[in-house]
């Protein structure tokens, strides 16, 4: 009964008024920034690569973006 209240507060304001959930839409990657992505991680430039940290799905080596702030 409790869940069932919260539920019905989340979607109904306290005036009554109904809430619009908001409307997700995902978009694939295209192949073109899908490689500029790719590229970017491989630069040692840009990452450092981890030598002995794998990705356990992916059995990737795990990069890390290096700080490129300047210190003021």
């Amino acid at each position: 009964m409790i869940c069932a209240a919260q539920k019905h507060a989340r979607f109904y304001d306290s005036e009554g008024l109904i809430i619009e959930k908001l409307i997700v839409k995902h978009e694939k990657m295209s192949a073109e920034k899908n490689a500029q992505l790719q590229a970017f991680l491989t630069d040692k430039a840009n990452v450092i690569m981890s030598s002995y940290k794998t990705d356990s799905i992916m059995n990737e080596l795990i990069y890390y973006l290096k700080n490129s702030k300047d210190i003021l």
